[in-house]
């Protein structure tokens, strides 16, 4: 299964499943909704978003080193690497996977900013080829999140404001550097409107005010969805993009 973002990148699950903790993504979670209607046994599982995780096994941890080409990844996009029920072992595995296979690209994130920070440091980051990111909708996410993101050892950060809920300032003066802002810690920004059904709104200049933020801090920005007169209309894919290597 292919993901809608910028060099269309493969799912890779060696954990799916999520919840549990009271988070307020969970009712809505794009990816619950995929395994409530998933075929995979797997899926059914994990279903009900409780907190249940489920380790995949060898053949989906090891699928990456199977394939020699250079590919993008998603990873854990059906759930959550630093879920506290996920094992700092199968972590580990997860990691030693990516950093077998140097020529792939991987994309990593969580809505638990502080374990990634915790596991980074005692692990030892980066990984060259990892991109880790967070995921934030409102400005107290970004307020909790982004600090334990920037502190978080890593080789490329990125941020991810889906669904945008509110207005969201990242130039926030939160940054530890005299003058400096988040911005100056992050090199993607994705945004975009929430889609399924009774989605809460999002207006154009919320994802507009991000676009120019992101600009002037010379920072890549995409925006991944808008609210077109009542429906939800993806956005043109950037070719220019990070990850994605200039001769393709």
């Amino acid at each position: 299964m292919g993901v809608h973002w910028p060099g269309r990148p493969v799912s890779y699950n060696p954990v799916i499943g999520c919840g549990g903790d009271g988070l307020a993504c969970e009712t809505r979670c794009w990816a619950r909704a995929h395994c409530r209607r998933g075929m995979h046994p797997d899926h059914r599982k994990v279903a009900k978003w409780d907190g249940t995780t489920i380790l995949r096994g060898d053949k989906v941890l090891y699928a990456p080193i199977a394939r020699r080409k250079p590919t993008l990844f998603a990873v854990t996009f059906l759930g959550d690497l630093f879920h506290r029920n996920v094992p700092d072992e199968w972590i580990d595995r997860v990691f030693a996977v990516m950093a077998m296979r140097p020529q792939h690209t991987f994309l990593l994130l969580t809505k638990r900013a502080d374990r990634m920070l915790r596991w980074a440091i005692t692990r030892g980051w980066p990984l060259p080829n990892v991109w880790s990111g967070v995921t934030v909708s409102t400005q107290a996410d970004a307020d909790e999140q982004i600090p334990l993101l920037q502190n978080t050892p890593a080789a490329h950060r990125l941020l991810s404001l889906e669904p945008t809920l509110e207005p969201i300032d990242l130039t926030a003066s939160g940054a530890q550097g005299i003058g400096e802002c988040w911005l100056d810690y992050i090199q993607a920004v994705i945004a975009g409107c929430e889609a399924g059904p009774q989605r809460r709104p999002c207006p154009d200049k919320w994802l507009d005010d991000v676009a120019e933020q992101c600009r002037v801090a010379n920072v890549p920005y995409w925006t991944k969805q808008r609210n077109v007169n009542g429906k939800v209309v993806p956005q043109p894919l950037p070719q220019d993009w990070p990850w994605i290597p200039k001769e393709i």
